[in-house]
């Protein structure tokens, strides 16, 4: 079946290209049941690379962040070491178990070492114990083997991952596989971070995630905000334009862009100075043709939304990139934090187009962010039992199977 708006954009393509996945309704079950949630812990979580953070979060040697992961069920402490080299610890002191930084929120600084303050002891910045507090009323005391328990780390173009196992079952660069490989060339370093928002959401991750994985809400959700830069007279569905799917779980998506789309004359302002806002505006002048995004090459191209699985997702585009991690808490409930980049500023109106561009995502996310408490609430009732999804929605369907295929692997 062809598309009478575009002809060179057919309906239910992706389905096609990925026949696999089925077209079948997809139970919400996952969703709700607290014992998938644990396997999702165990099988998933505690078995994976995990996205944790960009390591501008730690920038110097001595700098250090503690992540409170609860999904994992542990603090995390993240250091630069004094070589220069990022570490994953537990936060966990090998006296009696107590949190070296201690407190239940994360935590930034810059330190030579950390001391507990439960006892004192002393850890320097490579995790090794230095010195214990009346160290000779202990029997056979050997500091050698009670340095700060080590969570296997690192890196990829700038962003730091750990993995939970104590031995893990495949190296980072085999758990990103061809899709880093697509994306290596992105120039993250040309960004700098600009907002952070958190919240914790009373949802699961999946249906956090899931709000953030098609294109098909941008008419209805984002009719007075952004529909009409998604939405092309010949795409006024927003139908992706470019899908690619990896064996590991991670996926990409492209959107379309509406060319004939006319911003308001403030914003046109802004861009007038600089072209960093975060939608594609042809008024704006050329694209910066940046190298890892729009794989398809698409003359009316917005951004791509891509998918670290297992749990976040990364938007880029010539002009911005956001990150978004979805942290369960517990079956129905999300740790939520959001980090917007846009190019380095050099001028005063180089920030007046990037403050355009926040206060832009800001009225976005607030919009996607009201439908996930709603629908949680919902599935808890019973209600409704299944999903319907088109095609377009197939990054949705893509996550459940992934997801699905690691929850029930034999162990």
């Amino acid at each position: 079946m062809g598309n009478p708006e575009n002809p060179e954009l057919p309906l239910r393509q992706w389905g096609k290209k990925y026949p696999d996945l089925g077209t079948h309704p997809l139970p919400h079950e996952p969703n709700i049941s607290p014992a998938y949630f644990e396997r999702e812990r165990e099988k998933l979580f505690k078995r994976s690379w995990l996205l944790l953070c960009r390591e501008d979060e730690i920038p110097n040697p001595g700098s250090y962040a503690v992540k409170q992961v609860e999904i994992l069920e542990t603090s995390v402490l993240l250091v630069r070491g004094d070589d220069g080299v990022v570490r994953a610890f537990h936060n966990s002191c090998r006296h009696r178990g107590n949190k070296v930084v201690m407190g239940s929120g994360e935590k930034t600084g810059e330190s030579e070492g950390f001391v507990c303050g439960f006892h004192g002891f002393t850890y320097d910045l490579r995790g090794c114990l230095k010195s214990v507090v009346d160290e000779e009323d202990f029997y056979q005391l050997d500091k050698s083997r009670l340095s700060l328990k080590s969570i296997n780390c690192e890196t990829w173009r700038g962003f730091i991952f750990i993995n939970r196992m104590d031995t893990p079952t495949e190296t980072l660069e085999e758990a990103l596989g061809d899709w880093a490989k697509n994306m290596e060339p992105f120039p993250f370093e040309d960004f700098e971070l600009v907002d952070v928002y958190s919240s914790r959401v009373k949802c699961n991750w999946k249906i956090g995630l899931d709000a953030f994985q098609e294109g098909y809400h941008a008419l209805t959700l984002h009719g007075k905000t952004a529909a009409g830069v998604f939405t092309p007279k010949d795409n006024p569905f927003s139908h992706l334009i470019n899908v690619d799917l990896f064996p590991e779980g991670h996926r990409s998506a492209s959107f379309p862009a509406n060319s004939e789309f006319e911003p308001s004359p403030s914003v046109m302002l802004a861009l007038k100075h600089a072209g960093n806002n975060i939608y594609a505006y042809e008024e704006a002048g050329e694209k910066r043709n940046l190298p890892g995004v729009n794989q398809s090459g698409a003359a009316d191209w917005s951004f791509d939304i891509n998918i670290v699985f297992p749990h976040v997702q990364l938007l880029a585009s010539d002009a911005f990139y956001v990150t978004q991690h979805f942290w369960p808490v517990s079956v129905d409930e999300t740790y939520w934090e959001l980090r917007q980049y846009l190019p380095k500023s050099k001028t005063v109106s180089d920030r007046i187009a990037q403050q355009n561009s926040q206060a832009a995502l800001r009225d976005v996310i607030r919009e996607d962010m009201v439908t996930l408490e709603n629908t949680q609430s919902v599935l808890r009732s019973g209600a409704i039992s299944h999903m319907e999804l088109n095609d377009s929605e197939i990054l949705v369907r893509h996550s459940y199977q992934k997801v699905d295929e690691r929850v029930n692997a034999p162990d």
